[in-house]
């Protein structure tokens, strides 16, 4: 199954030193529910791309991620609808209704959702096409997207196919059931 929209994110103000774990799980929500790409700007970080880079490598996946110098000029220029991610936004479910019914209304439009970090400046609240809340309080960006994706994509579960994959997780109630895919593996080695 795919994601019946096409989902990106833009992480605000990446900073290596404070960040690294909630940039990566950013990207790591993302690519687990459904979206296909990950931008950070703020300080460029090879760490941070490597983490995911790996995650693909052993998850499968064709997932990207990207770093923006100038985030601004991605989210003035979206030919799509851009939800920023505030705790001074909209309700959740208002939004989430009418975000969704403009995509079912149109759903080749891309979805760009807008994660802050440090100094959110104040165009972005200016430029996206909703600025969105999940709860007015302060709360965990990542757990905002996933309650926002998770919304968006509107799925029971969130069983997304990953090519290639070296690894996949059999469901198991009891315990840790993992197959590993021989052939990629064996091709992981040899690129070594």
């Amino acid at each position: 199954m795919k994601s019946q929209f096409d989902i990106t994110v833009l992480r605000l103000n990446h900073r290596p030193s404070r960040d690294k774990r909630v940039s990566t799980h950013i990207a790591l929500t993302t690519r687990a529910i459904g979206g296909k790409k990950v931008y950070y700007s703020g300080h460029y970080d090879t760490s941070l791309e490597q983490s995911v880079e790996r995650v693909k490598g052993t998850w499968g996946g064709s997932f990207e991620i990207e770093f923006l110098e100038k985030p601004l000029k991605l989210i003035k220029n979206w030919k799509g609808v851009s939800i920023h991610l505030t705790m001074y936004g909209s309700k959740l479910s208002e939004g989430v209704q009418e975000t969704k019914q403009r995509l079912l209304d149109d759903p080749t439009l891309p979805v760009l959702i807008i994660v802050g970090g440090a100094k959110v400046p104040p165009e972005i609240f200016e430029y996206s096409t909703i600025n969105l809340s999940v709860g007015n309080q302060p709360h965990s960006e990542i757990a905002a997207l996933a309650v926002v994706l998770d919304r968006l994509i509107d799925s029971e579960n969130w069983e997304f196919d990953f090519p290639e994959p070296r690894l996949t997780i059999i469901p198991d109630s009891r315990g840790k059931n993992v197959l590993e895919n021989t052939e990629k593996s064996e091709k992981s080695k040899e690129s070594e």
